[in-house]
């Protein structure tokens, strides 16, 4: 093959793979909202309940010991939520990498 051949075959790897790479990372970015959604959601309804029970405490302590249970649920969830995304994102990142290979062997192998 000449050249031009190789140009044009180079190229169309390229953006075959770029245009596969794109819905992959399009995928992990609504798998990021909707993650984030959930975490909104499930958010809002925690700090309703904290709420709630904060004002059946009674005493001092007891709302210390609420507010603590409280901050350790809302850090353990913001951890979850934060390694689905990263989930989400490595999964995205890997996809991107196999179509990298593929449209390499693509061009090599033409």
């Amino acid at each position: 093959m000449d050249m031009i051949g190789n140009t044009l075959e180079l190229s169309k790897a390229q953006a075959k793979a770029a245009s596969e790479a794109a819905r992959a990372v399009s995928a992990c970015i609504g798998s990021m909202m909707e993650i984030s959604a959930a975490f909104a959601k499930t958010s809002a309804e925690r700090n309703a309940e904290f709420g709630l029970t904060l004002l059946g405490a009674k005493t001092v302590e007891g709302a210390a010991e609420i507010h603590g249970a409280f901050v350790r649920d809302s850090m353990r969830a913001s951890g979850v939520m934060a390694t689905k995304i990263a989930d989400a994102c490595t999964q995205a990142a890997k996809q991107c990498h196999e179509l990298a290979a593929q449209a390499m062997r693509g061009v090599n192998g033409a």
